[in-house]
């Protein structure tokens, strides 16, 4: 399968993730204009029996989406930004939207034989450096930095009527870690939140009665 999808939103009072304006390590949701978005889509899914015979169980796909966001400023806002903001810096009349990524991939390979009773595949996913809390002016915009995730799974059923699975997982091989930075023109960006969730393994065992 092989697709192209095209897709526009008009958003009015978005809900976004802001400084409490009394509180500065607090945060609070808040409506602060009229957004659009809008972007393209790609998906392709193929059994690799084309080049092999000996592939049929084997596919592939991968999910792509690039996205253009736009939230136009309310008065109370671009105020707050124009009133701070550093030498040579233009502030514009619109932004990101709060929690929209610029683009997103998911892809993975697997492999399914129903008469043995293996499923497994590895799968990767990633999106873009996406706006996580909206600065108020006198406080920065913070932004979620690309984690890129890459996962493994395995499936085995047992028994003539396949009630016995053992399911085999690993999380985060690549072991990325999850990270936002505060971003300021005309300054280094700086550490705002980190994570590191390591890499993560399972076994698990399932009896179906």
């Amino acid at each position: 399968m092989v697709a192209v999808s095209f897709f526009y939103k008009i958003f009015q009072d978005p809900i976004e993730m802001t400084y409490y304006e009394s509180a500065p390590t607090n945060f609070t949701p808040n409506n602060f204009g009229s957004a659009n978005v809008g972007g393209i889509e790609f998906e392709i899914r193929k059994n690799l029996k084309f080049v092999s015979e000996r592939l049929k169980d084997l596919s592939f796909n991968v999910n792509m989406s690039i996205i253009e966001s736009r939230l136009t400023f309310s008065e109370s806002e671009k105020a707050r930004r124009e009133s701070s903001k550093r030498t040579g810096e233009t502030v514009g009349d619109f932004r990101t939207l709060q929690g929209q990524a610029p683009y997103l991939i998911n892809s993975g390979i697997s492999y399914s034989n129903p008469e043995i009773g293996i499923q497994t595949g590895l799968f990767y996913n990633v999106q873009g450096k996406t706006l996580e809390i909206v600065g108020d002016g006198f406080r920065p915009d913070v932004f979620r930095i690309p984690f890129h995730s890459l996962n493994f799974n395995f499936n085995k059923t047992f028994g003539k009527e396949r009630k016995s699975t053992i399911n085999i997982r690993a999380n985060n091989l690549l072991g990325d870690v999850k990270e936002s930075m505060v971003e300021s023109y005309g300054t280094e960006a700086l550490n705002f939140r980190l994570r590191n969730p390591g890499r993560i393994f399972s076994l698990g065992f399932k009896y179906r009665f």
